[in-house]
């Protein structure tokens, strides 16, 4: 999907952001952490009660490329369990090489599986920011390659930066 996006569409790459709930939740959690040129790829993630198995190995590997993220979930999810949300965020902030942001985890305290009503309300907020103004404060540095060009990148502490491309042979 995310290659038939930027593929196909005009959109701003240093801006590629992954949300998605329960199954979702999971897919975002699995495409972030498959590989670090996918994790590098994308600007920020927001699982949503994601039903997938944490390790410590793709915790590790979001950690390392200081990948931002808020994850969400209802602590009696009666569908997915919080320790998901509880073991993936504890992976991240205590593997090797934490990220700068530590990722985050909001645990609503009430029962059933809908977290994402409150997660993707544009009126929920925490430390002043809902979860898209949270997203969009994020860029991620990309690379274009050209022969004898150069490029422009953007990174997360919102400095632009250029450099000549190596040459591709």
């Amino acid at each position: 999907l995310v290659n038939y996006v930027v593929a196909n569409y005009k959109i701003d790459r240093s801006r590629i952001y992954v949300t998605g709930l329960s199954m979702g939740g999971g897919v975002t959690w699995n495409y972030a952490s498959n590989s670090t040129a996918w994790c590098r790829r994308i600007a920020a993630i927001v699982p949503v009660c994601g039903a997938t198995t944490p390790s410590t190995a793709r915790g590790a590997l979001m950690g390392k490329q200081d990948l931002p993220v808020w994850a969400t979930h209802n602590q009696s999810d009666p569908t997915v369990a919080v320790s998901n949300t509880n073991n993936y965020i504890s992976y991240i902030n205590e593997s090797a090489t934490p990220p700068d942001p530590l990722a985050r985890k909001t645990i609503f305290p009430v029962s059933g599986h809908d977290a994402w009503s409150t997660t993707y309300n544009p009126n929920y907020r925490e430390d002043g920011k809902n979860v898209y103004e949270w997203m969009l404060q994020f860029r991620r540095e990309f690379t274009s390659t050209w022969i004898g060009g150069t490029s422009t990148a953007w990174d997360n502490n919102a400095n632009w930066s250029e450099g000549i491309v190596p040459d591709a042979n």
